[in-house]
């Protein structure tokens, strides 16, 4: 696995970068998972695509959770003229994709979060239902430098393989780069801004995890025992300051 945009010229529009995926499939004997720009028509979109040598890309994942004002800009006639400097920097809009998040490869059902979409509890879900039996999370991180982002992103990521029960592969551009067991436990990391690799077996699982088979359900619930406290609240609220007016 290569991390997001690793391959910054799309290699299903440029033969020369379709050769050299394909070199390196030979060369690892493998499959290999990279990340680029997509185009569809008129539309593009952040995808991971999984390249087989001498047959190209066999599968493909879009990002659905590409990220606002980074990778597209909402009501850009409006937000541009405000700060066009920085908007500059987000030149076009990529599309929130529609694939399935969960891949094949070498009869393995892979699930697949680029970047953002590893905090997203129902992509999560959406993998683990589609027998995802791990995470694969190619990231770039460089816009954030030598901040703190990346490791956080990490943590988060060591979160989501406890709450799924699924081991999860983090490849990042420039941060931490590591391989998570369903404990959450580190297998393996590279050091962040150094080039390397890693190569590591990792536990693959089916186990529907509580946070998996009831998350969403009890999310709700808490959520509309919230929302029943405050309503309740809020007459309470009000006629005790009536009472303290009359009172005054």
């Amino acid at each position: 696995m290569w991390p997001e945009n690793a391959a910054d010229i799309d290699p299903l529009r440029n033969p020369d970068v379709a050769n050299i995926l394909d070199q390196l499939a030979a060369q690892v004997d493998a499959p290999v998972l990279v990340g680029t720009i997509t185009a569809d028509g008129d539309r593009a979109f952040n995808s991971a695509l999984l390249w087989e040598q001498d047959e190209g890309a066999t599968a493909q994942y879009d990002k659905k959770h590409p990220v606002p004002f980074a990778e597209y800009l909402p009501d850009r006639d409006f937000w541009y003229p405000l700060a066009p400097d920085l908007f500059s920097l987000v030149p076009r809009d990529l599309s929130i994709g529609t694939r399935s998040n969960v891949l094949d490869i070498d009869g393995v059902p892979a699930g697949v979060a680029i970047c953002f979409d590893i905090v997203d509890d129902a992509l999560i879900r959406e993998m683990v239902d589609g027998g995802a039996q791990l995470i694969l999370a190619p990231t770039n991180n460089a816009d954030f430098g030598r901040t703190d982002q990346s490791a956080q992103q990490l943590a988060i990521a060591r979160m989501q393989a406890i709450e799924s029960g699924r081991s999860v592969v983090n490849a990042s551009t420039v941060g931490v780069s590591a391989m998570i067991d369903p404990a959450g436990a580190v297998i393996n990391q590279l050091t962040p801004f150094v080039p390397g690799a890693m190569i590591a077996e990792v536990p693959l699982s089916s186990t529907i995890t509580p946070a998996m088979a009831w998350g969403t359900s009890l999310s709700r619930a808490i959520a509309l025992l919230g929302v029943g406290g405050a309503t309740m609240l809020g007459p309470v609220r009000r006629r005790s300051t009536r009472e303290t007016l009359r009172r005054s």
